[in-house]
């Protein structure tokens, strides 16, 4: 009988270069990942780009906060400035 914590999860190539990029540089923006992570699909397919980021932001090893415009910052979960939430343009008080 297997458990949930018998079932490693996984994280292909594309995510593990995605979730190294952010945190190497956290509070970087979506396009950033996408362009360390698949430079040849950004502009031809920006689905496909975009794939490892939404991927692994999905299985929760990349936080995504509110960044610039419609920008994201990322961040992955083991940054202590990912646990404290980023305040959208018009914080309550």
């Amino acid at each position: 009988m297997l458990t949930s914590t018998a079932i490693p999860r996984r994280i292909g190539p594309q995510m593990r270069r995605a979730i190294d990029y952010v945190a190497a540089h956290p509070g970087c923006a979506k396009i950033d990942v996408a362009r360390y992570t698949l430079p040849y699909a950004l502009g031809y397919n920006n689905a496909w780009a975009y794939g490892p980021v939404n991927r692994a932001i999905a299985a929760g090893l990349i936080i995504a906060g509110q960044g610039r415009g419609n920008a994201y910052s990322l961040r992955v979960p083991s940054d202590p400035a990912a646990t404290t939430p980023t305040p959208g343009p018009n914080p309550r008080p």
